[in-house]
């Protein structure tokens, strides 16, 4: 407890609950705050660590009424800890206390690297140590990386060299005697590596800044530009008469952000999107939920595509229902042939195109001479576009597809897989490529 209280501000930390609850996820950061707490509480009365649980555990505990123990204890000068729920933001008592003068501007926040420790269980990497120096972790191809808590240097290993793969080993003068997982992604394993995303947008810009931050080059070439559709007849027509629709499906984040545009340009309310909401995925529901909508249906999280929909609204009578479909000019109209064919009166109008943005020289000169480690893939849009300006060359490169349907076409044409995103998201698909690629030595 610190001496100092009556001059100090109050120390309230709230850490996200890492995935699994697998400790070793913790980031360094959280890490520290937990260890040096004095108390520490949980989101439920039932807090079974994985095996190997650190010593602070013990200083866990649950109440009945947590935001007014958190708040006294706080107040009375102890270094308080919340394990909060993932998402942190659905917490109830996060949610409780970022409305709460002054605790939202005094709490702490640290968040759980859930992107990447999903794409890191997707491909088969454990998630407990060895020993108490080193960390290992099996790649999908059988590669086995060692990591320590400080490392500063990067050699390929000798010893024991598996006939599954080549081995790394991540060394220092002192390893620290409590591996942490998370050292290995400060310690920038992409040092060296040139990755190539081909979109524009938010999460194409969250997934390069990740991509720098783990240590690669970023080349951003985006091969589309999103640009609102013309106005059409059909288009003015379903916009009249927004509330005789029973559906409004939604299969892209663009689709959302431009029918909602489209409306409020016009100085239209929301509401009158007064259908229930269908959405392809998560990133289209949190877009969604950026304008206070919230979707009626979704696809189960395994299947967040067209597909994984249709199967969703196999529990939903749909005949003689009218179902409107805003979408770009370059979507999959599976869905609406699957809900037609069930009798469903489906209208579909375009909001926004893609218009082909020229691809720079330099592009073909990178790929022809080697220069690209990676390609992210975004969609099957992506991959059709850059096989018709690059054909062959492609499959030199390691293709890192976002979901089934991009992997379906990448196979098509013959481009080898190297990862897909366990989740359709870009923030998922940059650490699916970032693991992949740092279990492969450099060429």
């Amino acid at each position: 407890m610190r001496n100092d209280i009556s001059l100090a501000i109050p120390e309230l930390s709230l850490v996200a609950i890492p995935p699994g609850r697998v400790w070793e996820w913790l980031t360094f950061d959280a890490w520290e705050v937990l260890r040096r707490s004095d108390v520490i509480y949980a989101s439920a009365p039932d807090w079974p660590w994985n095996p190997g649980a650190p010593s602070w555990s013990g200083r866990v505990e649950w109440d009945a009424r947590p935001i007014e123990a958190i708040t006294h204890r706080a107040l009375n000068g102890e270094r308080v800890a919340y394990l909060a729920r993932q998402p942190m933001a659905s917490d109830p008592v996060v949610q409780a206390l970022n409305q709460a003068d002054p605790w939202k501007s005094w709490a702490k926040r640290y968040p759980s690297p859930w992107a990447i420790t999903l794409a890191a269980d997707y491909l088969g990497v454990p998630q407990f140590p060895e020993s108490s120096r080193t960390l290992a972790l099996s790649g999908s191809a059988g590669q086995r990386v060692y990591l320590s808590a400080h490392e500063t240097e990067l050699r390929q290993g000798s010893e024991g060299a598996s006939a599954a793969g080549p081995e790394w080993l991540l060394t220092r003068a002192q390893v620290s005697a409590r591996p942490q997982a998370m050292a290995w992604w400060s310690a920038r394993p992409l040092r060296g590596r040139r990755v190539a995303i081909l979109r524009a947008g938010p999460g194409a810009l969250e997934a390069a800044a990740d991509l720098r931050a783990w240590g690669a080059e970023v080349a951003w070439h985006p091969l589309f530009r999103i640009v609102p559709a013309a106005s059409t007849p059909e288009l003015t027509a379903a916009w009249a008469h927004l509330e005789q629709y029973a559906w409004i499906i939604f299969t892209s984040q663009e689709a959302v952000r431009h029918t909602v545009d489209r409306l409020l340009m016009d100085g239209q309310d929301l509401r009158r999107l007064g259908g229930q909401l269908a959405v392809v995925g998560q990133e289209t529901a949190r877009v969604l939920s950026g304008y206070g909508l919230k979707p009626a249906l979704s696809p189960d999280p395994a299947a967040m595509n067209q597909d994984g929909l249709a199967a969703a609204f196999d529990r939903i009578r749909v005949s003689g229902v009218r179902i409107l479909w805003p979408t770009g000019d370059r979507n999959r109209m599976d869905l609406a042939g699957y809900l037609q064919h069930r009798g469903a009166l489906v209208e579909t109008v375009k909001v926004y195109t893609n218009q082909a943005v020229p691809l720079p020289a330099s592009v073909r000169q990178d790929v022809e001479k080697g220069r690209w480690d990676g390609v992210l893939y975004s969609s099957p849009s992506t991959v059709t576009r850059l096989w018709n300006e690059l054909g062959d060359s492609l499959r030199r490169i390691r293709a890192f597809s976002i979901g089934a349907e991009t992997s379906r076409t990448l196979t098509r044409h013959g481009i080898a897989v190297s990862g897909e995103a366990p989740i359709s998201n870009w923030k998922t698909l940059a650490a699916t490529a970032a693991l992949a690629l740092a279990a492969h030595p450099i060429r």
